[in-house]
């Protein structure tokens, strides 16, 4: 289970970045639609995986690193498109 949280959070945020994605390129263009999530979603990833060591319970790891993977791949179909 520990191991598949992270796989899960990554996969629901690539679909909920695309469909973001799509909405805000209708309503703010293709630059802005596609580049809003590129910066935050990397920073917001990189603070919770930076926290990570300092962090005792493996249950709470687990679940930064499903945040992680949830905030880095929300910005995955904004560049593949």
């Amino acid at each position: 289970l520990m191991a598949t949280m992270p796989l899960v959070g990554g996969c629901t945020g690539m679909l909920l970045g695309g469909w973001l994605t799509d909405r805000l390129t209708r309503a703010w263009g293709l630059r802005w639609g596609r580049g809003i999530f590129l910066g935050p979603s990397k920073l917001v990833g990189a603070m919770a995986l930076c926290s990570c060591p300092f962090l005792n319970d493996p249950w709470l790891v687990t679940w930064m690193l499903t945040f992680f993977a949830f905030s880095t791949d929300m910005g995955i179909p904004s560049t593949w498109a």
